[in-house]
């Protein structure tokens, strides 16, 4: 990378900072001799994503970031009368409702205790 190149900043949530981090820490135990920083390892690393995954994964990534109000803000912007309202909505709807249950997401696990037998 030339020093003259356009750059810019990106600000990682503690799950990647945290993943970023081992990764540096792995890869300078394993190379004596690596002259490589964050920046530079995530530049390699989203250059490589672009390369090998993102054009498969591209409707995952979509899936995980649909805003389901713009969407429906945009979609009744463009009805003009009544009679297309009811037909909008359901097609709307129905494209919300695929994204409801996005594969990707976290979602809080709830701990389910059992109370040995005889103890109630």
């Amino acid at each position: 990378m030339s020093k003259n190149q356009n750059t810019g900043r990106i600000i990682l949530n503690e799950e990647a900072k945290s993943s970023l981090l081992q990764m540096l820490e792995s890869l300078k135990g394993d190379g004596e001799y690596l002259k490589i920083t964050p920046s530079k390892l995530t530049s390699w690393v989203v250059n490589r994503y672009f390369i090998t995954s993102f054009e498969k994964e591209k409707k995952i990534i979509e899936k995980d970031h649909f805003n389901s109000k713009g969407y429906l803000r945009n979609v009744l912007k463009g009805i003009e009368g009544e009679d297309d309202l009811e037909k909008a909505l359901q097609t709307a709807l129905a494209r919300v409702n695929r994204t409801k249950n996005r594969p990707g997401r976290k979602r809080k696990e709830k701990t389910v205790t059992q109370r040995p037998e005889g103890s109630e």
